[in-house]
């Protein structure tokens, strides 16, 4: 199960490290929403994928997933945007 959840994983992951999670073939639609949450879900999965399966693949897309993420990376001198603190 870990393993085809990695390279479900995989197959949805563009070249950036974007995971697309919910399209419907027979709309031809894809969904605008985007969360945070399961997008560090998948990083850390395939990470564990790698680590159960010795295949260099799940490794790159983990650190793709993770370089995508970490183009929102802020600080504590960045200015707030929205709710969450930082």
């Amino acid at each position: 199960m870990l393993i085809a959840g990695g390279e479900w994983w995989l197959h949805n992951m563009d070249d950036e490290g974007v995971i697309e999670y919910k399209y419907w073939p027979v709309q031809n639609r894809r969904s605008d929403d985007y969360n945070e949450v399961r997008h560090i879900l998948a990083t850390r999965d395939l990470a564990d994928t790698w680590r159960y399966e010795n295949d260099p693949r799940y490794l790159e897309g983990s650190r793709r997933a993770m370089d995508w993420l970490l183009t929102y990376e802020i600080d504590a001198s960045s200015t707030p945007a929205g709710p969450m603190p930082h």
